[in-house]
């Protein structure tokens, strides 16, 4: 194995450096080494590089993102060593191995504390660390974090052995594809008094960045009528087409009225049974409720 590890690492908000970092010189038990292939460029990363760093703001789970740091949680990579059984690495206690592609879960929870314990969702854990977001750069173990040639995941990491079938590009999105259980919860709901997500409905996702395709191929797999991407870029509208939408809105010059009247005239009057919002701006959630 190398002695060095180039890395993409943030050292400051607005400032990252290509870096040789030390390869960690042992594995803590339960530890895995993934010589990296792909990692994804979140909302998170991009919030660390401007400065913005709390995590899970107004909860328990509440904490900053550090510098220096290797980001990078959105992650395709292949196992080239491991501290321990495969079977009890690998979430679902699959056979994992040397050479298998992996993904992994972006946090590391604690297991003890009171969510942990009742609600098993790794974000409300109330001692979490996030990978690519709350581990040092400068001291062991140095990698963990997708935006380097090999990354490290410390024991406890949920890390999931990939089938063979699936594409890099795929297994990258994995961690964006979760998000979307929002709609698995929106289904469930349909069981009570004519409310959430049924069979057929009308839903529109405002944004179509990487997280509202997310959602526009979700909502299709679901069983939704007509989906609708709203977004600025015409570019991205086009491509909404392809995950699964039906027709996409270009925003720019329409006003909050304009739009809300446009939805209405695509739903006979209706408007959206569901409406997604991934941009991130509370402006977009008034108008969405409008909808």
């Amino acid at each position: 194995m190398p002695k060095t590890v180039k890395a993409a690492v943030m050292v400051a908000p607005g400032k990252i450096e290509l870096q040789e970092l030390p390869y960690p010189d042992h594995l803590e038990p339960g530890a895995v080494i993934v010589k990296m292939e792909m990692s994804g460029i979140c909302g998170t990363d991009k919030h660390a590089f401007r400065g913005e760093l709390t995590l899970y703001g107004g909860t328990e789970a509440e904490q900053p993102m550090v510098f220096p740091s290797v980001h990078g949680h959105e992650n395709s990579g292949v196992v080239v060593e491991m501290n321990g059984r495969g079977r009890d690495i690998e979430y679902s206690g699959q056979d994992l191995k040397v050479g298998d592609r992996v993904t992994h879960c972006p946090n590391v929870i604690c297991g003890r504390c009171w969510y942990c314990r009742s609600i098993h969702g790794y974000p409300y854990c109330a001692e979490h660390q996030g990978i690519g977001m709350t581990y040092y750069a400068d001291r062991f173990p140095y990698i963990v974090g997708g935006w380097a040639e090999y990354m490290y995941l410390p024991p406890k990491a949920w890390v999931y052995k990939v089938p063979d079938y699936l594409p890099v590009e795929y297994t990258c999105l994995t961690e964006l594809f979760v998000v979307t259980a929002l709609l698995d919860r929106a289904k469930e709901l349909a069981a009570y008094g004519g409310r959430g997500f049924h069979f057929g409905d009308t839903v529109v996702v405002q944004g179509a960045g990487a997280v509202g395709m997310m959602m526009i191929a979700k909502a299709r797999l679901l069983g939704a009528g007509k989906i609708i991407a709203l977004d600025k870029s015409e570019v991205k509208l086009n491509l909404a087409k392809e995950f699964g939408a039906d027709m996409g809105i270009n925003v720019n010059d329409l006003s909050d009225e304009e739009l809300v009247e446009i939805i209405r005239d695509e739903t006979k009057g209706r408007g959206a049974d569901v409406v997604v919002e991934t941009v991130g701006r509370p402006e977009v959630v008034k108008v969405g409720l409008e909808m």
